[in-house]
């Protein structure tokens, strides 16, 4: 029997927690382990011992192995990601069924209750960890109940250093599969977004330069007229600009000081970016709001840095109280 069942299925999910797991390596008093499907793997690079690490080509999209991870565990805890997919949804109704006490927990701003439907009814864990009290009150009003949700704070985010000041256009494109998980339901693509982008840089070559495009992990089949790159904190270091939907990168490179700008062309009533929705950065809905972005003075991210400052510290206060030894 170990103490704690970690369980992550998307990268998202993974680099929100990859500082935890770097600090539950100092816990000789915590017996945990951690299974998890190979994308998400690619999130935690190189920070799970061997040792710890049972599964790592787990299928996300397959509730066939839940009964198999439980049998084989018998955690007394259960720390699941929440990304809506069977086996997250197998192993918490699982844990429920044997009276294992589970949390999951939200990497960003959006989606909270679709996260946890199942057909027309929602299969919830004991716990729901969000970000920060305006993650529990948008949380709340999509319905998810107030009892069971906890802020927590953001990891990774509170890592992320204020960079120097960079006099540079170069700019990286941050592609989401928006179509294959919206349809046309929000008004655009990730296609919509790059040709405006694309439409800007032609316009104005002296507002976006070097432009790059970096699909996302689970982004197929991107063909581009620019140079296909990827993303990682470490590329805000020279880049002046990141421009995408609603991906946290764009979170990221606000928190470093860069520019950041919601692309959502023709958008609808619905903003999936957290910047524009706490009215930290514009909305931008078409080519010529995004020229008069881009020639606008930087927002101001201090408030925000010190919102998500001692990430993991919070985190790991989190889960001892949801889920008590």
């Amino acid at each position: 029997m170990c103490d704690l069942l970690i369980l992550i299925t998307e990268a998202g999910a993974a680099s929100f927690l990859r500082p935890v797991v770097r600090a539950l390596q100092q816990r000789a008093d915590l017996n945990w382990v951690l299974a998890a499907t190979p994308v998400a793997l690619r999130g935690l690079a190189d920070d799970v011992p061997a040792t710890r690490l049972l599964w790592s080509d787990l299928d996300r999209t397959s509730a066939a192995m839940a009964g198999d991870i439980l049998d084989m565990v018998k955690p007394r805890r259960v720390l699941a990601s929440a990304g809506g997919w069977p086996l997250e949804r197998a192993v918490i109704r699982l844990a429920k069924q044997r009276s294992i006490v589970a949390a999951q927990f939200v990497d960003t701003w959006y989606g909270y209750r679709r996260r946890f439907l199942e057909g027309a009814d929602a299969l919830l864990p004991d716990h729901l960890l969000v970000i920060d009290p305006r993650a529990v009150a948008e949380a709340e009003a999509d319905g998810l109940p107030a009892d069971k949700l906890h802020a927590c704070g953001h990891p990774l985010w509170s890592e992320i250093a204020l960079l120097p000041p960079i006099d540079s256009r170069a700019t990286l494109f941050i592609g989401a599969p928006v179509k294959r998980d919206y349809g046309n339901s929000l008004g655009y693509t990730e296609d919509d977004a790059w040709a405006c982008l694309l439409e800007v840089a032609q316009q104005r070559p002296d507002l976006v330069s070097n432009l790059e495009y970096a699909p996302h992990p689970e982004q197929q089949g991107v063909a581009v007229s620019a140079p296909i790159s990827s993303y990682s904190t470490g590329r805000l270091a020279d880049i002046g600009q990141v421009v995408g939907m609603f991906s946290a990168p764009l979170i990221e490179a606000y928190i470093a000081g860069r520019r950041s700008i919601s692309l959502q062309p023709r958008a609808g009533s619905i903003d999936m970016a957290p910047l524009s929705r706490f009215g930290l950065s514009p909305r931008v809905t078409g080519s010529q709001q995004l020229i008069e972005v881009l020639e606008a003075p930087l927002p101001d991210n201090t408030s925000f840095r010190a919102d998500m400052a001692n990430g993991t510290a919070r985190f790991l206060t989190a889960i001892e109280e949801c889920l008590p030894a």
